[in-house]
C-alpha cells in the first residue's frame, strides 16, 4: 500500500447556508450577493442561495456530517472540523487564500489516511 497522509477539504458549508436562511439573516445574503453576483437581479435569500449553487456550477453541497461520512467511507479517520489556517500543515497561508466571500461561506475539514 502506498503512503497515506493528511487531506484538507474546503467547500461551501451547507449547514451555514441553511442556518443563515432559517435565521433570516438578510445581511449575510445581501453581503454575499454584493461580492459574488452569480445572476443579476436576485433579491430574496432563496434566490441568492440557488444562484450561488447554480451560478458557480456546484452540483452538491456538504455539511461536516455528510463530508465526514464520505471521507470515512473511503478510508479516512480522525476527521476534524477545522477553520481557516487552523492545521498542522506547514505554510498553509500560502496555499489557502481567504477573500471575504470565501471566508464567509467555507467549511474546512481535515482527515488522516494511514
Amino acid at each position: 500500500m502506498i503512503g497515506g497522509g493528511l487531506i484538507r477539504v474546503t467547500c461551501l458549508d451547507l449547514e451555514l447556508w441553511i442556518s443563515k436562511y432559517y435565521e433570516d439573516d438578510a445581511a449575510f445574503f445581501r453581503r454575499f450577493y454584493e461580492i459574488f453576483q452569480s445572476f443579476p437581479g436576485l433579491e430574496t435569500k432563496g434566490e441568492i442561495l440557488v444562484g450561488q449553487i447554480q451560478g458557480w456550477g456546484h452540483r452538491w453541497l456538504y455539511d461536516f456530517e455528510s463530508l465526514g461520512s464520505v471521507l470515512s467511507k473511503v478510508g479516512f479517520t480522525h476527521i476534524v472540523h477545522s477553520r481557516l489556517h487552523e492545521t498542522t500543515m506547514p505554510d498553509i497561508e500560502r496555499l489557502e487564500g481567504c477573500d471575504e466571500g470565501k471566508c464567509l461561506e467555507t467549511l474546512y475539514v481535515e482527515a488522516v489516511k494511514v
